[in-house]
């Protein structure tokens, strides 16, 4: 009875070992990041920090209320936060470009909040915003260049219910 004990120590040494290396640090390129991709929504993540930022800035230029830009600004942040929370990448140069475009995307959502009665603060958030987009394209480029093709950018359902 005593061999049994070292043998299953070592079972369980195996086992808990095993599940240290996860199936993250091993493939190619493309594969991690496609599983990344699949985990993240990374494409409609990038669609919809794109959609919110288009919008806040529309908000702005419509002279909209400042309740309606703090909600506006507001949700533009929590996608913002929500896009970060996935990081990081598989992919070094894809996390250092999505965590600029997202650090960016969050100083423009701050500006964003007081851009409706200060000039300074709009002039702010429309360079930091044009910057985020630029920087968002970017690492969508560069996760395109590592998958093969393109990221699916949708963030709804089709209307007819299909997938």
């Amino acid at each position: 009875m005593r061999m049994l004990r070292p043998v299953a120590v070592a079972a369980v040494a195996a086992v808990m070992l095993t599940g240290c290396a996860s199936g993250d640090q091993t493939g190619s390129a493309s594969g991690k990041l496609r599983e990344f991709n699949s985990s993240t929504g990374l494409g409609a993540s990038i669609a919809s920090l794109q959609k919110t930022s288009e919008n806040a800035a529309k908000a702005l230029d419509s002279g909209a209320s400042t309740n309606s830009m703090h909600t506006v600004c507001g949700v533009l942040l929590l996608a913002t936060e929500q896009a970060n929370s996935n990081l990081p990448s598989p992919d070094p140069t894809l996390t250092a470009l999505l965590s600029k475009a997202y650090n960016t995307m969050g100083t423009a959502a701050n500006d964003c909040y007081g851009a409706a009665g200060s000039p300074a603060k709009r002039a702010s958030f429309n360079n930091e915003h044009h910057l985020a987009l630029g920087l968002l394209a970017e690492a969508q480029a560069r996760a395109e260049a590592i998958l093969g093709n393109a990221l699916t950018t949708q963030t709804t359902a089709p209307a007819d219910g299909a997938q």
